[in-house]
């Protein structure tokens, strides 16, 4: 799980690898469908990933478009853009 004082370029390498994760695991799942060992480690994935994302957005802004949770303000173009990293 995520550390609460984690750099913004150390939380959003753990959601691409997260994602990275849910992606080939879904792979594997689209071949082999009953297989629940596999469901149960997307499951895990997914927690984590929901997880991070939820972390890296409250402190750093929206991943995407779709993370805009607000009805009068448009976040997304208020923080710099997830894949301009800062050195």
């Amino acid at each position: 799980m995520a550390e609460n004082n984690m750099s913004k370029k150390k939380l959003m390498k753990l959601v691409q690898q997260l994602d990275f994760a849910m992606i080939e695991t879904g792979l594997y799942l689209d071949g082999h469908p009953n297989c629940k060992k596999a469901l149960k480690y997307y499951n895990t994935l997914k927690e984590k990933r929901d997880a991070a994302r939820a972390q890296y957005e409250a402190a750093y802004g929206p991943l995407t478009i779709f993370s805009n949770n607000s009805e009068n303000t448009w976040h997304w173009v208020k923080t710099t853009w997830p894949w301009e990293l800062e050195d």
